[in-house]
This record gives structure tokens, sequence and C-alpha cells, in this order.
């Protein structure tokens, strides 16, 4: 968000997170919010999953979810990355990758 109020909407990769800027910071709120949801939901499905599984099946979804831990835990980096770059510099990583 202080990248955006910043540089403007043009310096976000993302081009759902754009489209969700242009509906202002309640339509961010909300979505943000809802995807916060349904990480929750999965996680306790996952966690649930676990409890019932058998041994053999059990260790492939710890592997499965230690896997998915360190994604979002890349992705976010990642994100916190970028947006610290357009902070000081004005131009995203993202964007000058696909160009």
């Amino acid at each position: 968000m202080i990248a955006v109020s910043k540089y403007g909407i043009g310096v976000e990769a993302n081009p759902v997170m754009r489209e969700l800027l242009q509906g202002g910071l309640i339509a961010v709120t909300v979505v943000h919010l809802v995807v916060v949801g349904l990480v929750v939901t999965m996680f306790h499905v996952t966690i649930d999953q676990f409890r019932s599984a058998a041994p053999p099946i059990h260790g492939l979804l710890v592997h499965g979810m230690n896997i998915w831990i360190a994604v979002l835990v890349l992705v976010g980096l990642v994100v916190v990355a970028n947006n610290l770059v357009v902070i000081v510099s004005g131009s995203s990583l993202l964007i000058s990758l696909y160009i």
C-alpha cells in the first residue's frame, strides 16, 4: 500500500492485485480476509487428515505439509523483497523480470 500510494497502481506486478487496488481499501481487505479464511480452513482439513491417516500415508502428508509451508514462506519473502524494492526504487523486480 505504501508503494502504491507513493508511485501509483502501475508499479503493482500482480494484475489481480492491481484490479483490487482500483476497487479501494475495502475491496483489498475483504478479499484478503476471504483468502486467509480459505487457507485456515484448508490447514484445518489437512490437520484432520493427519489425525485419521494410516502411518505410511501420515509420512507423506507430513512431507507435503512441510513443502506447502516452505512454498508459502518463500513466496512471502519474494513479495516482501519486491515491495521493499518498489518503495526504495519505484520499480518492481517482478515487472522487470517479465520485460
